[in-house]
């Protein structure tokens, strides 16, 4: 873990913050998140499909996660909030996060630093998570005949 002492005005704060902190996440930080800070990294990308099969296969998925990845995949291109995905499993707020929690070790052992299988992103004008299934991990499931 880093931690850094800044002594100084907002103002000077401001200035050097970029570096210290990155672009994406002072936006965010603001509420002033654009679609472009909202992209992968660089040093990020998706799942490959041979990966996703791999994380989908490794073990039968619970009766909650397959909804959950079901729904993501008959939404398309369409985000979907924590609270829709809440909503559809009948989980509360703990719950869901244990949920992902079980899904992340899943996936763990499979994906390296920067890989993401799904594609989340806060949206601060909501306060909460929104997601949608990138397209390697939609035809992952067209494989396995989860859809």
């Amino acid at each position: 873990m880093k931690l850094w002492r800044f002594e100084g005005t907002t103002e000077e704060f401001n200035a050097v913050s970029e570096a210290l902190i990155g672009k994406s996440a002072q936006r965010e930080e603001s509420g002033e998140a654009t679609e472009a800070a909202q992209a992968l990294q660089p040093w990020e990308r998706f799942a490959t499909v041979s990966q996703a099969v791999e994380i989908l296969s490794r073990r039968p998925l619970s009766d909650n996660m397959s909804n959950v990845l079901r729904d993501l995949y008959r939404a398309g291109a369409e985000r979907r909030t924590s609270d829709d995905l809440k909503g559809l499993t009948g989980l509360n707020a703990d719950q869901f996060r244990g949920l992902l929690g079980a899904f992340g070790r899943r996936t763990k052992y499979t994906l390296t630093k920067g890989e993401r299988f799904l594609d989340d992103h806060w949206d601060s004008s909501i306060a909460q998570y929104t997601w949608t299934l990138p397209e390697t991990a939609r035809e992952a499931m067209r494989q396995l005949k989860l859809v």
